[in-house]
């Protein structure tokens, strides 16, 4: 599922509040059928939600390896640090790097197998081909169909909508807080138009 908008119109408040990092004022949130909406993060988490942040979030001076092992703990072993490294070949290679030394698109992978290692039902992704060249962007899509493919549930938010029509099943546009389009990609006819349509446009204002 793709999350697209323009900055400031809520899409990371939106994830915020899935994790339980900020509190609704109003509604509920349910995550599988199951309302989490008074769950603190850490319950969250071990319900099986993760999250890709904006920013990606690493610790400088601690090596792949090392983010990994933090990661999984707690897993059932599924998915371990040979899983991880034959769907994430870049981040082997540089298995004992500390993270500050990754390029960016390396970040990137190692931001999204640190949240993929720990098992999760749902992946919250915020922005995770921000301020990345063209070639690790489509190094990101790749990572992204692989993960849908093997049967994990993403939220991607995005403000990159072509990225999003690319390896999202679905995509809904937000606006001021409120969702004001929602359609299935297979559903779009033309996506030029689309894309003319709802790329950078406050819709409905």
């Amino acid at each position: 599922m793709g999350l697209v908008g323009r900055n400031g119109v809520g899409k990371t408040t939106l994830v915020n509040s899935v994790m339980g990092i900020v509190r609704p004022t109003q509604g509920t949130i349910s995550v599988f059928g199951q309302e989490t909406t008074p769950w603190p993060t850490h319950k969250i988490a071990k319900f099986g939600v993760r999250v890709v942040p904006q920013g990606r979030r690493l610790f400088p001076t601690v090596s792949v390896r090392e983010h990994l092992s933090i990661a999984a703990q707690g897993n059932s072993g599924k998915r371990a640090h040979e899983w991880v490294y034959a769907r994430f070949p870049a981040l082997k290679e540089r298995a004992a790097a500390a993270a500050r030394t990754l390029s960016g698109g390396e970040q990137s992978q190692l931001a999204i197998a640190r949240a993929v290692i720990a098992e999760p039902r749902l992946i919250l992704m915020d922005e995770p081909t921000e301020g990345l060249a063209p070639l690790m962007v489509a190094e990101v899509g790749r990572l992204i169909r692989l993960l849908r493919e093997e049967g994990t549930s993403i939220l991607l938010v995005e403000q990159n909508l072509k990225f999003s029509l690319d390896v999202c099943d679905e995509v809904a546009v937000m606006s001021r807080g409120q969702i004001v389009h929602r359609e299935k990609v297979a559903d779009i006819t033309d996506r030029s138009r689309f894309i003319d349509r709802f790329m950078g446009v406050e819709v409905g204002h």
